[in-house]
């Protein structure tokens, strides 16, 4: 396995991993597909030979925050240690202040995950986290 910053963006090989997750609503419109890549502050892949097999994408500001937006490993490779080392090298590159992520409430596996690397929720860090999705 292979862990890189992605510098080019094969908007097919991505659409094809988001798509492998069911992450369909990303990937409607390529014009918002494409636009959200060039606008991240770091996309970082794992590649297996040359097949794309996971990404952890961020926004941020270098210094005071970093928002692991997404985490994806293709279905076939999950369980073996690439988000792990997508964790790793994120982590690596970045000295921040604040760093937030969002998951699903009840995703067990994904929970322990981040919580395993020092995340806590937010609750148990007496703030307050508010969310508005508009489609």
């Amino acid at each position: 396995m292979k862990i890189t910053e992605m510098k080019k963006f094969d908007i097919e090989q991505l659409k094809a991993l988001y798509n492998s997750v069911g992450w369909v609503s990303y990937t409607k419109d390529i014009w918002k597909f494409t636009t959200m890549f060039n606008h991240s502050l770091s996309v970082i892949a794992a590649y297996e030979e040359e097949k794309l097999i996971g990404i952890v994408r961020t926004i941020g500001d270098y210094v005071h925050i970093l928002y692991i937006q997404d985490i994806i490993v293709h279905p076939n490779y999950q369980r073996k240690g690439v988000a792990t080392a997508l964790m790793d090298d994120i982590l690596a590159r970045f000295d921040v202040r604040q760093m937030v992520l969002i998951t699903d409430l009840n995703d067990e596996a994904s929970n322990g995950f981040y919580q395993s690397y020092g995340f806590k929720k937010s609750e148990d860090m007496k703030i307050q986290c508010y969310v508005k999705f508009n489609h």
